[in-house]
């Protein structure tokens, strides 16, 4: 299975939490949002 991940823009609604990191890297409940992303696309390619 292949998989695009979207990930371009500023992330300008995220405000603060970009100050010091891309938006794939902003934690979202305690991991980054890249890792919940790749994590679903993982259990997806299984099914």
């Amino acid at each position: 299975m292949d998989a695009v991940i979207p990930a371009a823009g500023r992330g300008s609604r995220l405000g603060e939490l970009m100050a010091d990191r891309p938006k794939g890297l902003v934690e979202v409940a305690g991991r980054p949002l890249l890792e919940h992303v790749l994590e679903t696309a993982s259990r997806q390619q299984t099914s």
